[in-house]
């Protein structure tokens, strides 16, 4: 604790250390590679919070559609994670909603990045925050998801069951 106290304080924006980390990783290969970056506004979480409520409260309820392919950030089968963006996008039945939680998203996403692939999958999207797409009700309580305050807020949709 007492090497933290002697450090001068960082006066950079959380935005310019978000660009930098990017472009730290930019260019690298192999393990270096494989990289997602946002910078986000705390603040503004629970605007984003409530709109994803709202979205996910009037969403497709039942298997995802056929024509989604969900943007992964992992080539393994046991992957959690998914571009945000794109699952809203799939699962929105109401346009208003849609650009209502797009706004929440914008203001509460600083910056983002991506390199060009991630643990063999390749990355054509990020939109800064990533989500657990629910298939069962398992999927809710594995690694304690359903003790985390994300979830609690926004009651995800649980596709693969009634």
């Amino acid at each position: 604790m007492t090497a933290c106290r002697t450090r001068p304080p960082c006066h950079c924006r959380p935005v310019d250390a978000a660009k930098a980390t990017a472009a730290h990783y930019e260019g690298r290969t192999g393990s270096y590679c494989p990289s997602t970056f946002g910078a986000i506004r705390t603040g503004a979480l629970d605007a984003l919070a409530e709109a994803t409520a709202d979205v996910y409260r009037t969403a497709i309820q039942g298997p995802l559609p056929d024509t989604f392919t969900p943007q992964r950030f992992s080539v393994n089968s046991n992957n959690n994670f998914f571009d945000l963006e794109q699952y809203v996008e799939a699962i929105t039945t109401d346009p208003a909603l849609l650009d209502r939680w797009r706004k929440a998203l914008d203001d509460a996403v600083i910056s983002q990045s991506h390199s060009p692939a991630m643990w063999g999958a390749p990355l054509l999207r990020h939109c800064g925050l990533s989500t657990n797409i629910l298939l069962t009700r398992a999927d809710y309580r594995r690694h304690g998801y359903n003790r985390l305050s994300w979830p609690a807020r926004v009651r995800p949709v649980i596709h693969n069951e009634p």
